[in-house]
């Protein structure tokens, strides 16, 4: 099981510091009080080098940037859920998601081919039922291979039920590995039109961070 921790730093705190300390604190920390985790990456959080356009499902998205994206894997999934339940991290705000993976294309693995991470956080119309969602999310899948050739991978993580919370808005994380000279080179072109009109019919919301990948373990 996989589990993405998003780490919100205090307003007021330095963006910088507060990665460093998550590197090089928060992570060989976890690893300790941990050790059933199979791996562990820290991607941190950083800006476009160029003006990126909102896309029109990310300006009233219910999920907000952070600084720091905790990629924790586990082999058995009540080590997954003890994760889940006692991980805690000097942070303002973190959240914790469940995820079921499912790997599109290449080696889910940070190498040093991969320059920059993009995570997508998506919230589907909650009208949709789920093999709806899955379906169409199968089908975007095709177009995404199609209009970033240069991506190293793709693994689209469909968010799992948080027990003790009924009636949840299905959610995802879509996760792409790029070299760093090709991550923003469709950002404004006809290709990022078809994209967004795409996600358009089953994402009701979305929000996408750009990080820089550590592997800790």
């Amino acid at each position: 099981m996989k589990i993405f921790v998003f780490l919100h730093a205090d307003e007021s705190a330095n963006r910088d510091e507060f990665q460093h300390h998550c590197l090089a604190v928060e992570g060989p920390r976890l690893l300790r009080e941990f050790p059933q985790m199979r791996s562990l990456t820290m991607n941190l959080v950083i800006e476009r080098p160029e003006v990126v356009q909102p896309r029109p499902y990310e300006l009233l998205s219910p999920f907000r940037r952070c600084e720091v994206i905790v990629t924790a894997l586990f082999e058995d999934e009540a080590a997954a859920r003890d994760f889940a339940a006692r991980a805690t991290f000097r942070a303002r705000l973190a959240e914790f998601v469940a995820v079921s993976g499912k790997t599109i294309f290449g080696e889910p693995r940070v190498t040093a081919a991969v320059g920059i991470m993009s995570f997508g956080r998506v919230q589907f119309h909650p009208d949709l039922p789920e093999s709806a969602i899955m379906r169409s999310w199968a089908l975007h899948a095709e177009l995404v291979r199609e209009v970033l050739p240069h991506s190293i991978y793709y693994v689209q993580n469909f968010g799992l039920p948080n027990p003790g919370q009924p009636e949840q808005i299905a959610t995802g994380v879509a996760e792409l590995a790029f070299p760093s000279a090709t991550v923003s080179s469709w950002s404004n072109s006809a290709n990022e039109k078809r994209l967004v009109h795409d996600l358009g019919h089953f994402v009701k919301s979305s929000c996408r961070h750009h990080a820089i990948a550590h592997v800790l373990r």
